[in-house]
């Protein structure tokens, strides 16, 4: 069966589609800004490793490239990575560091502010991904009018929400709907050492071959 969801991707909501599954996510949430800019960044260490290439693999080329690896690694770690996904038995939270697995049943409030912020037993959890813009922010902040004018489509009014709310109503709506299938036990925090020891890597190698320069 095919599941339609909204996406909120940069102030506007798209029509996306998911099938149903265990592991099939039936929303996800995640801006377009950054998967822009790792691909404009990935454009750019492509043509400096050619011209590492073409003027010799000296020991400054490959200073270079340990240099680009170590920000291509954190960009996509902080920038990239990080995404909200509803299943129908918990909402993740992936992060750059560590990803939050939560069932439903421990949710206990969605706060809408500058970041989705999840609010369980076990304390706060932020997305990074699901963040509103400042202009979205002070546009919320102003007050709001009862209802659509005449001549307004109720779209429009409706576009008034910043992506935070957009994406707390939407999963707000998950949780009522799902909350009956809602995995069993706690909360789950889970580091990604994988990433963290690999990007610690890369900065000692920095270091090392900076100080023998």
């Amino acid at each position: 069966r095919r599941v339609t969801f909204r996406v909120y991707v940069r102030g506007r909501q798209a029509e996306s589609g998911a099938m149903s599954g265990d592991e099939e996510p039936l929303a996800r949430f995640r801006g377009i800004r950054p998967r822009v800019t790792w691909a404009l960044w990935l454009v750019f260490v492509g043509a400096n490793i050619g011209d590492v290439l073409w003027r010799g693999r000296d020991r400054a080329g490959v200073l270079v490239l340990l240099v680009l690896l170590a920000i291509s690694l954190l960009l996509w770690l902080v920038d990239v990575r990080p995404q909200v996904l509803a299943f129908r038995d918990r909402l993740a939270i992936r992060g750059g560091f560590r990803d939050v697995d939560i069932p439903w049943r421990e949710i206990s409030d969605l706060e809408r502010g500058p970041s989705l912020v999840v609010h369980t037993p076990a304390g706060k959890f932020r997305s990074p991904a699901v963040s509103a813009r400042l202009g979205d922010i002070f546009r919320s902040s102003r007050p709001r009018n009862r209802g659509p004018q005449p001549g307004q489509s109720t779209r429009l009014t409706d576009s008034k929400r910043t992506i935070v709310e957009f994406a707390a109503d939407e999963l707000e709506d998950l949780q009522r709907r799902n909350r009956g299938s809602s995995a069993d036990g706690p909360v789950r925090v889970m580091w990604r050492w994988l990433e963290i020891a690999a990007l610690g890597v890369v900065l000692v190698a920095i270091v090392v071959l900076g100080v023998t320069a």
